[in-house]
Order: C-alpha cells, then structure tokens, then sequence
C-alpha cells in the first residue's frame, strides 16, 4: 500500500490522503464500537471472540479491495534473491545511506513505545479498579484522537515535511506511558481522566504512517520498496521483544517499566533534530 502511495500520490499530497483516510476510518471504528462493543462485553468476562472476528472479516475486505486496485507496470524488474542476499541488501541500504540509518535508529525506538499496548487496560483495571465495559470508551477515544490527531498532522506534514511533525508527535508518544502513571497513582478525582491515555495513544498510527512517508521521500521512486522494507523491519524488530516488557511489569511493576519506554522515546525525539529534511535538498 505505501509503495503504490509512492507511485500515485505527490509528496505534498500524502499529508492531505493521511488525512482523509485516518479520519474516515476513525468515524466509522467510532460508531461501529458504540454499536457492537457493549453488547459483546456483556457479561463478567465478556466475549472477545466476536471482537477478532469482526476485525479479521473487515481485514479480508480490505485484501479484496486491494485486489481491484489498478497498477500500470514499469521496466524495473527485481532479481531473484536468497534470504542471504535479502538481508545483505538490507544492511547495504542502512550502511550506505547514513541519513535513512538514523531514520531507522529513530522508528526503532519510537517503536518500544509500542510494547507497552497490551498493558494500558490492564494498569487500569489493576490500579484504578475500571470495569470490563471501560474498554468501549477507551477505544471510542482512542480512535478519536487517530481521526483528531491525522486532521491536525496530516497538513503539517504537506507544508513543512515529515520532520517537523515527528517532532511534534515523538514528544506527545513519549508524554503518553508518564501521563499514565500520574494518573494511575493519583486521587480519585483525576483518576477518571484514565481515557486521555487512550486519546494519545491513537497517535500511533499516525506515527508509523509518517515513518512511511518519510521513508518514500529519501529514496529514487525505484528505490521505494527497499527503503520501505527496510523501515518496516527496523520498526516492527523491537517487537519481538514484547514478551520482556510483560516480564518485567510482572517483576517491577508498570511504573518503572513505563518510565523506561518514555525515557527510549524522548531518545527517538531527540534524534529528530538530527534528521536530514529530504525536501531541503530538491
């Protein structure tokens, strides 16, 4: 999908199609909660199945809308490689191009921001005793602020560039695991505003769409489906550690583990500063 992004869409129009896409995607996950998600949390333990479900039948639609989508082809043709090779390619792209490098080293760490997902719910219910039924609001104002933070970020990006807005949304991704912790050992009174955590955590998709954008302006158009593999890798690689930030919640509690991903983020931010803005060189 970014790859055809990068051949149909000019660089000064992506911000505007994060946009349009994140908002109307966030509309319709808005309703379709409010209408599906409390009666399918019925109950003690709720049924999460139907939840899955309707998420994977929705994913399959998204395939078969992809399979009417029209490519024109072009002269490259890509050779035919080992695993060996794949990865030799991959880490010529990182040791070649230091600008894109550092680009990596920064999904890379923004990326530990995203162990922490599975555990937002249950800090709550763990410290702030929320019920089952809290979920429902929490992803309503989750997918709240994707819609309200993409209308905000996406012009931005058109405008100034990529590098501008990972500024802006590193700092309020590495805010996001703090503000959960003051919350979470607070008074009752403010303990209730638990759901604002939700809202910047609908930043994330954002921030993974603006890696993506980013990626696709460093590179020559045929360069594009490298660059963006490589991107993916180095973002989503950290994730496979995901079962040690359980670990350790488990062993230390959520509040220094927490601490310790926001401390990795504001890393990532710092290292925005030092980024190349592609747009600056044409």
């Amino acid at each position: 999908g970014n790859t055809i992004q990068g051949k149909l869409i000019q660089v000064r129009s992506r911000g505007r199609v994060l946009k349009l896409a994140s908002f109307w995607g966030a509309v319709f996950a808005i309703l379709l909660a409010g209408l599906l998600m409390p009666g399918w949390l019925e109950g003690e333990n709720g049924k999460f199945h139907p939840i899955f479900g309707f998420a994977g039948f929705c994913f399959a639609i998204a395939a078969v809308c992809a399979l009417l989508l029209k490519e024109h082809r072009d002269d490259f043709r890509q050779q035919d490689e080992t695993p060996i090779g794949i990865f030799r390619n991959i880490m010529r792209t990182l040791r070649e191009d230091r600008h894109f490098r550092r680009l990596c080293l920064v999904g890379a760490l923004f990326s530990v921001s995203i162990m922490l997902f599975p555990h937002y719910q249950p800090m709550g219910k763990d410290e702030l005793d929320f019920s089952l039924k809290s979920i429902v609001l929490w992803v309503i104002v989750q997918n709240a602020g994707t819609g309200l933070f993409s209308v905000v970020m996406g012009p931005i990006a058109d405008r100034h560039g990529c590098r501008r807005v990972l500024r802006l949304i590193l700092l309020l991704v590495a805010v996001t695991p703090l503000l959960a912790v003051t919350l979470s050992n607070s008074q009752a009174e403010w303990s209730r505003c638990y759901w604002s955590v939700f809202l910047l955590i609908g930043l994330t998709p954002v921030v993974i769409k603006v890696f993506h954008n980013y990626t696709l302006e460093m590179p020559p158009p045929s360069e594009h489906t490298r660059y963006l593999a490589v991107m993916s890798l180095c973002v989503s690689g950290p994730l496979m550690a995901s079962p040690i930030a359980g670990l350790s919640i488990d062993l230390f509690s959520y509040t220094p583990v927490f601490i310790g991903v926001s401390a990795t983020v504001s890393l990532a931010w710092l290292l925005t500063f030092t980024l190349l803005e592609p747009r600056d060189q044409s």
